[in-house]
């Protein structure tokens, strides 16, 4: 009987602790696109105010009913410094690092577009000019 009380609170503090969260692609290490005015997106409690801290400024929006709002950062320059972007919703938070602004390159095509650059062909002449530490690739599945 104790668990079953044990179990109950658990999930209550689950839906009082409130929810905040970004859209998958926006974490440490990212890179917004230069010169247009980049979306963060994300979900919080419903009807929630939400504001973002991004260069010194503050965007507010508030949640849907389901939770789910959209803030439009103004256009930045390219950089070299990584940034910080801190989201707030209530008691909630999430800070996230080291987010560069600059060129976004979405490539697709062939099962090639998944080999590691060792199963190239030109292997070593290719490796000497990736070396860029401003170079950064996520992979989508």
């Amino acid at each position: 009987m104790n668990w079953i009380l044990l179990l109950f609170l658990g999930i209550l503090s689950a839906e009082l602790r409130g929810e905040l969260t970004l859209h998958p692609l926006i974490g440490d290490h990212a890179v917004f696109q230069r010169d247009v005015s980049f979306p963060v997106i994300g979900k919080a409690d419903p009807e929630s105010e939400v504001v973002v801290k991004w260069q010194g400024k503050d965007f507010t929006t508030k949640a849907g009913a389901d939770g789910k709002w959209l803030v439009r950062l103004d256009p930045s320059s390219a950089n070299e410094k990584g940034q910080i972007l801190k989201v707030t919703s209530g008691t909630n938070s999430i800070e996230v690092s080291d987010i560069l602004i600059g060129e976004v390159w979405l490539a697709s095509g062939q099962s090639n577009m998944e080999w590691k650059l060792k199963q190239c062909v030109a292997q070593s002449v290719e490796a000497e000019k990736a070396d860029d530490p401003l170079l950064r690739l996520v992979g989508i599945s």
